[in-house]
């Protein structure tokens, strides 16, 4: 069935009620809503307190993203397909991204590090995406470790035998924090 702001937002209010202060509350919006819709939603989770609001229209509206960002203090994020610092120009220059999520598994740790240098010019954190295996985590892991101030790095726990047995150890997670290793290499 689709999705509709109303359900989702009704949903939001549950999650929020049952997670508390626990932990900061993120959702994504997967391109998929209209300017008009991702408004609504966005309003109400501003309201209830999520920490960002995900991709919530298609990617390439930067117009949409702008008056999105503008309309709720809590930060629009987007730009995980984008792999160079250019492609993510005409967002900052408009103030279309409250934080940029380059993926280093995408754009490289190299170009990622140029975006968060650009990004951080402008004010605007860089929270990287990754919903990749163990190897890719711990690179965007080290890329989060890397910036100027680092803020929260996505960790997917469903993966699937490829998750950490691709690494030679596994790392630990400890209260919701993946630590990073001493040792050389990312894992």
């Amino acid at each position: 069935a689709d999705v509709t702001p109303e359900g989702l937002i009704r949903l939001a209010e549950g999650v929020t009620r049952a997670v508390g202060d626990r932990m900061e509350l993120m959702l994504d919006g997967n391109q998929r809503f209209t300017e008009a819709q991702a408004l609504q939603i966005a309003r109400a989770l501003d309201a209830l307190g999520w920490t960002w609001f995900e991709e919530p229209i298609p990617q390439r509206d930067v117009e949409g993203y702008a008056r999105l960002n503008a309309a709720v203090r809590m930060p629009i994020t987007g730009g995980e397909q984008y792999t160079v610092v250019e492609q993510y120009e005409p967002y900052l220059a408009q103030k279309a991204y409250g934080i940029v999520q380059a993926d280093g598994g995408w754009c490289g740790l190299t170009e990622g590090m140029r975006i968060a240098r650009r990004a951080h010019e402008f004010g605007v954190p860089h929270c990287p995406h990754n919903w990749h295996n163990g190897l890719m985590t711990m690179a965007n892991a080290h890329l989060v470790a890397a910036l100027p101030e680092p803020r929260v790095l996505e960790l997917c726990m469903v993966q699937g035998p490829l998750q950490w047995e691709i690494l030679q150890e596994k790392p630990r997670i400890e209260a919701g924090h993946l630590v990073l290793p001493d040792e050389p290499g990312l894992g």
